[in-house]
């Protein structure tokens, strides 16, 4: 009898031992459960320059190779615990995905708040803050010099690609302070806007002048002395309205007219058709076109054995009074044998100008 009671004490012991580490196994596991893939905080860079929940086909991973993102996270004790504060998030070609370090990961019951802008500052001289006392965002020390996309290989379409040039092509969240619950398993997307202006200049000779065989060379294209220098402010609590270019509750530019300007230089030694060739792409910061801002163009024309060189030079703000954020400029130069004409429109930034005014001189 007195060896079935030990027996039994040892059972006993074994059950309550086992338990115990079965309990402790759970707390983990559940630990463990938090912290995996499927509940991190992960990103996604949405779409540029499109309405919220509508689809697009320019990505943000397409125009830049990092991004900025701040975030908040807001307990059920009504808590607000910074998250992420201007956290570089980098973007992978190997896994194409936004991977940033060290992880961070949802939690039960939260409200979370997220702003993001790109590129990330730190691949650039520019400063880039949020004051939680004004509730604005700030990037400050904007520059530019006049990069251009088709300087070297001119182009009968665009690109609005500026991933690989001097001048970088800043884009901010244009959702605000987007708040959301806990997304486990689910990716915070981001809708990001262009919010500099975009210069586009073709340039093409007339069918009169092609069926009549001669051949025209574009020598040079200068256009404009343009601010280069400014800074960008949003208000955070705002969705700006992409359909209204006098949202300034949202958005305000601040440029420095005291520094030096800059032109933009087209593609040279081009031959021209009347198709014609995208020679200038470039960033501008928004700003008025003042007097001062001319296009110089300089070509030469061949007609059988004799060969003459022009140049001409016309006022800029003849075609366009301002170039405004997130919009897209085109400029089309026709050369005809006796006149140059000029077609100039604009258009949202993801949309192909479509011509407007017609400009003789």
């Amino acid at each position: 009898m007195k060896a079935c009671k030990n027996i039994l004490a040892v059972l006993c012991l074994a059950f309550l031992t086992t338990a115990g580490c079965q309990s402790e196994l759970f707390i983990d596991y559940q630990e463990y459960r938090q912290q995996t893939e499927a509940d991190t905080i992960d990103f996604v860079g949405g779409f540029i320059d499109k309405p919220i929940n509508t689809r697009s086909t320019s990505l943000l991973a397409d125009h830049t190779a990092s991004m900025g993102v701040w975030g908040w996270q807001t307990t059920s004790d009504n808590e607000k615990v910074p998250l992420f504060d201007n956290q570089a998030v980098v973007y992978s070609n190997a896994t194409n995905e936004w991977t940033y370090s060290p992880k961070k990961f949802w939690s039960n019951d939260s409200y979370y708040n997220f702003y993001a802008y790109a590129p990330h500052s730190g691949s650039t001289a520019a400063t880039v803050t949020i004051d939680q006392t004004t509730g604005r965002f700030n990037i400050d020390g904007i520059t530019l010099e006049g990069s251009n996309i088709m300087y070297n290989t001119p182009s009968r379409t665009t690109s609005g690609i500026f991933k690989e040039t001097t001048d970088i092509d800043w884009m901010v969240d244009r959702t605000g302070l987007a708040g959301a619950k806990s997304l486990f398993g689910k990716q915070v997307t981001f809708n990001m806007q262009h919010i500099l202006a975009k210069l586009n200049v073709k340039v093409r000779i007339s069918s009169f002048l092609e069926a009549d065989a001669n051949t025209v060379t574009l020598d040079s294209l200068i256009i404009g002395t343009f601010v280069g220098y400014g800074s960008f402010e949003q208000k955070l609590d705002h969705t700006p309205d992409p359909e209204n270019e006098t949202d300034n509750a949202a958005q305000e530019w601040t440029i420095d007219t005291t520094r030096p300007r800059y032109s933009i230089n087209g593609a040279k030694n081009i031959e021209i058709d009347a198709a014609g060739y995208y020679v200038i792409e470039s960033l501008l910061i928004p700003q008025n076109v003042g007097a001062g801002n001319t296009v110089k163009i300089t070509y030469t024309m061949t007609s059988g054995s004799q060969t003459e060189k022009f140049t001409s030079i016309f006022d800029l703000d003849k075609m366009f009074d301002r170039f405004t954020s997130g919009n897209n400029y085109t400029l089309i130069i026709t050369i005809a044998p006796d006149i140059i004409t000029f077609d100039a429109g604009s258009s949202r930034w993801d949309e192909q100008t479509v011509t407007t005014n017609r400009v003789l001189n």
